[in-house]
Parts: C-alpha cells; structure tokens; sequence
C-alpha cells in the first residue's frame, strides 16, 4: 500500500506533502489578493485556527490553503527536518510508546 506524507500545517491540519506546488509568505499584497480571489471562487482553506495568515500553500487543484505556521517551518516539515514546535509529538515513553 503506498502511503502518502502528510504535512503537519498546524493547529491539527494536515495536507498531502506530494500535493503541494508551492508555500510562499502570506503578508504581501499579491498573496493577500490571491487568497481574496480563492474564497470568493471556493478554492481557500483557511487552517489558521483564527490567527494570522503566515502562509499561503498552493495546492493541486487550484486550492489555496492559508496556514499560522511560517513558510520557514513548513519546509523544515517538508525536508523532513525537526521544528522545535516538533519535539512535543515525540513519544515520551510515559503514557504509551508505539
């Protein structure tokens, strides 16, 4: 079975690593318009749990997803690189290791 890396994008939202085109900063004028233009067209994903936009990932299909993390952390995730955000999702060995 071929199983697919999910990118952890915050706040307990995932997308398809494989799917993703780009992640580009979301604080510029272009990035604020086009993400405008994806809600009114249907095509935004908001997964910023109610905070500020730090990142626009451009999906497959024309969808844009807005993420809180930076653009610099999700391609740490994406590389497959430690965050420090990421070392409390390791198992402790306290309350069941897998």
């Amino acid at each position: 079975m071929n199983r697919e890396f999910c990118l952890r994008i915050g706040y307990d939202a995932v997308v398809i690593a494989d799917k993703v085109i780009c992640v580009a900063p979301a604080e510029s004028g272009p990035a604020r318009r086009s993400a405008q233009e994806a809600k009114r067209e249907g095509r935004l994903v908001d997964a910023t749990a109610g905070r500020r936009a730090r990142s626009n990932i451009h999906m497959e299909g024309s969808l844009l997803v807005l993420s809180a993390l930076t653009p610099e952390t999700l391609k740490l995730r994406l590389n497959g690189e430690a965050t420090p955000a990421d070392a409390d999702l390791e198992p402790t060995g306290e309350n069941g290791d897998e």
